[in-house]
């Protein structure tokens, strides 16, 4: 029977694990794939994605950010490192909400206001801004994942 220290790790591990997954699918397989469209498809499918996406990534952060957390407050024999590694990962989570939060979630707000018919001419810059914040953010969320990984393992 799994205790509750081994119920927490596994959802510290697991919520990171989905978050930050999605987040390098978005950099590595989709960002690449809308940037070869015209501005028009690709402002609409990043229109049709971020919802489906804001569905389970902010849930699962949350879920490993307060494993991680609880881990933290209630494991009386976890060490210095691991509890180093616990406070790390917490950490990169807090990164990810932080960035999505304060940093995209405006700019794809504008991004949904705008019409995929007629992109405006500040389009460009609004993407490229995003992407860089979301590289950060999805650095972020990997360094959870591995702190996170790390910290059972000390």
């Amino acid at each position: 029977m799994a205790t509750v220290m081994q119920v927490l790790h596994f959802l510290s591990i697991f919520g990171s694990a989905i978050a930050a997954g999605t987040l390098v699918m978005i950099s590595f397989a989709l960002l690449p794939i809308v940037r070869e469209l015209p501005a028009g498809a690709n402002l609409q499918v990043l229109q049709r994605v971020d919802p489906r996406v804001d569905r389970f990534n902010p849930p699962c952060v949350i879920v490993a950010a307060v494993a991680g957390l609880l881990t933290l407050l209630v494991h009386y024999e976890l060490s210095a490192a691991g509890a180093v590694f616990l406070v790390l990962g917490i950490l990169g989570m807090l990164g990810v909400a932080a960035i999505s939060l304060g940093a995209i979630r405006p700019i794809s707000a504008q991004l949904h206001g705008w019409s995929a018919a007629a992109p405006p001419a500040q389009y460009a810059e609004a993407q490229d801004r995003w992407a860089r914040l979301h590289t950060l953010r999805t650095v972020a969320g990997v360094l959870g994942l591995a702190c996170f990984i790390i910290a059972g393992l000390v």
